[in-house]
């Protein structure tokens, strides 16, 4: 009997070590999830990709950078509010360019202090969705690429 119970119930130390190792975690925190070209919303799942772990979509979230790399195919709408620690554009190719984020009136979204990151060398990114900035992040536009917004964001600095 003794035998079956253990059977049906590992030893702590075994389940302890399956959660460290990622068993009882289904979502990385503090990732960068890249916008898939996939959905208009932004605050679908699917519509996000984890860099750290491909299999993995969800919503950025507070500690998480949102990432726009790659030419716009569809450009995403924030439906409700959301907070996410960072916005970057073309982080990891140097290329976003032509996005436009826009969000319905109950959406907004607030931006932590890692700030909005233009990383762009050509084309203009647009944000237009209701923001929400708490005046200590950073925006940085490199050279040759644009960042706009119709409301007047935090003036930017020209990197590169």
């Amino acid at each position: 009997m003794r035998d079956a119970v253990r059977a049906l119930f590992p030893a702590p130390h075994i389940v302890a070590l399956a959660f460290l190792l990622g068993a009882g975690q289904s979502v990385v925190r503090g990732d960068t999830l890249t916008w898939n070209n996939s959905a208009t919303d932004f605050n679908a799942s699917a519509a996000w990709t984890s860099t750290s772990n491909p299999t993995v979509h969800h919503v950025p979230g507070i500690n998480d950078t949102a990432d726009f790399s790659g030419l716009e195919m569809i450009n995403p709408n924030v439906s409700a509010t959301l907070a996410v620690q960072r916005v970057s554009f073309g982080a990891l190719l140097n290329v976003a360019s032509g996005y436009t984020l826009i969000s319905s009136p109950n959406g907004q979204l607030a931006i932590g202090t890692g700030g909005i990151d233009a990383m762009n060398v050509t084309g203009t990114n647009t944000i237009s969705a209701s923001l929400v900035l708490n005046m200590n992040e950073s925006i940085t536009q490199v050279s040759g690429g644009t960042l706009t917004s119709p409301v007047p964001l935090p003036s930017a600095q020209r990197a590169g």
